[in-house]
């Protein structure tokens, strides 16, 4: 996390075991492009961020898509470190 950006943030909020809302965003780099050993693990490409979002301009709406509500992932550990990392210091906390 302190050396790679995001690329793709994404959650989906549950209530019981029922979707409620969805949040999905690619998200363009600002220090370059995407090497290839990346695009081959989660296939995404530098032409698919090309017009996407930089994360300053998303990270807000994603905060207000999380509100205060518990967060749970696969490989959390990771997920959280780009959040403590990445998007924190722009919305003040995520935790």
């Amino acid at each position: 996390p302190k050396k790679s950006e995001i690329i793709e943030i994404g959650a989906i909020r549950v209530s019981g075991f029922e979707e409620t809302a969805r949040f999905h965003r690619l998200v363009r780099p600002v220090k370059g492009t995407i090497p290839k050993l990346i695009s081959d693990l989660t296939g995404i490409t530098n032409e698919m961020v090309a017009d996407a979002p930089v994360l300053t301009d998303i990270a807000k709406e994603f905060s207000d898509f999380l509100v205060d509500t518990p967060i749970v992932a696969h490989n959390s550990s990771l997920e959280q470190g780009f959040l403590d990392e990445r998007v924190s210091p722009l919305v003040g906390g995520i935790s």
